[in-house]
């Protein structure tokens, strides 16, 4: 189908950002969005990693600079119907997406703008002149997108509340996330934590349950499938697990991704994602729950959403060991109870977290938007 709208999105590509690039590559192959749109890309990645995002430095200014030229380059020769941008969070990154947020304003080009994270840096911790500069720029935009119900309030006193969308993350079911549902294979009750490794994603937190776990004699095994984003933290880890006697419990994968992330997904008996700072919708539990896997998080962004709590996972207090040692002890004691949570978990994803929902969604907004426009 040719369609007669041209759709530009401006987000990062893979590598190196897993979680925003997998959305921005996600929608380029949506065959929702093109069987509607011609869809051209900005690729506002960084190939040098996740080290030196939001700083403010000669790189990134090199980088801003010609991500703009780049942007001004493409809507003049090829000028979008519709521009859909996953806005940076901190102080710089939103400077830079500010300049593509005011061409588009004053060559009266439709915005939809996609916070996907539960926290935005500019307006909590840049005091008065980050709080004026989004409100400034925001305010032009012709819809605004959050991943869930409650994380509307980000936004708060930014954009008009009628301004504001709700379209999660989404999973394509259709990729075998759940072939091994009914058995894993693991003689030892297996627990993974696929995240990179540093202080907020609540490393830590899993290490000292498992000290927990180990004082009252229950056998298992935890999985760290991730990377060390600072070596600090990961001496500091690296000396809980000496001092606990946990080396024979503990296994650290590495940076997975493809099948092989599947396949660690599938042989686990439960995944453990317990971050304790702000989170958007952290693919790792959409993708745990598509393969059908109770999840035990903490109440951050989007999640108490996801987890249905004593139905699909369990939700525990952050940076709270003891309680994170009982949760997973309740479903190393309960069998069938792990079961029901992983194949409630996968049905959630079917019914609200997939692809073919998630970009139906998207695509009302976009067409809301070039509405909003026309009417104009």
């Amino acid at each position: 189908m040719t369609s007669s709208h041209h759709l530009l999105i401006i987000g990062p590509l893979p590598p190196p950002y897993i979680g925003p690039a997998a959305a921005t590559q996600q929608l380029i192959n949506s065959t929702t969005l093109k069987s509607h749109f011609t869809i051209q890309c900005l690729d506002i990645g960084d190939r040098h990693g996740l080290t030196g995002i939001g700083q403010f430095n000669a790189h990134n200014i090199f980088q801003a600079f010609y991500h703009c030229c780049k942007f001004i380059k493409v809507i003049i020769s090829n000028r979008p119907d519709v521009i859909y941008i996953s806005i940076a969070r901190g102080f710089w990154g939103f400077i830079r997406d500010a300049v593509f947020l005011v061409n588009a304003r004053v060559l009266r080009i439709p915005t939809v703008v996609h916070l996907r994270a539960g926290r935005f840096d500019i307006m909590h911790d840049d005091g008065w002149l980050g709080k004026y500069i989004a409100k400034k720029i925001l305010s032009g935009v012709t819809r605004g997108v959050v991943l869930s119900e409650n994380l509307k309030l980000v936004f708060q006193d930014l954009i008009d509340e009628d301004k504001i969308r709700v379209v999660a993350n989404g999973v394509d079911i259709s990729d075998n996330w759940d072939s091994n549902d009914d058995y894993n294979g693991n003689t030892i009750f297996t627990v993974l934590c696929l995240a990179n490794m540093f202080q907020d994603k609540g490393t830590h937190v899993l290490i000292q349950a498992a000290s927990i776990l180990l004082n009252k004699g229950h056998d298992f095994h935890i999985i760290f499938a991730g990377d060390w984003l600072g070596n600090e933290y990961k001496n500091y880890c690296m000396l809980l697990i000496k001092e606990y006697g946990l080396h024979s419990h503990i296994h650290f994968a590495g940076v997975v991704d493809g099948q092989e992330k599947k396949k660690l997904l599938q042989s686990a008996d439960i995944v453990v994602f317990t971050p304790t700072k702000p989170e958007g919708m952290p693919w790792v539990v959409l993708e745990a729950m598509a393969a059908a896997k109770p999840v035990i998080g903490t109440p951050q962004g989007a999640m108490p959403e996801m987890i249905q709590h004593e139905k699909t996972g369990l939700l525990i207090a952050p940076e709270n060991p003891q309680e994170l040692s009982d949760a997973i002890y309740q479903l190393i004691q309960n069998p069938e109870l792990k079961t029901i949570m992983g194949r409630n978990a996968r049905k959630r994803i079917d019914e609200y977290y997939n692809t073919s929902v998630t970009h139906q969604q998207l695509l009302s907004v976009l067409q809301e938007a070039i509405n909003v426009y026309r009417k104009k």
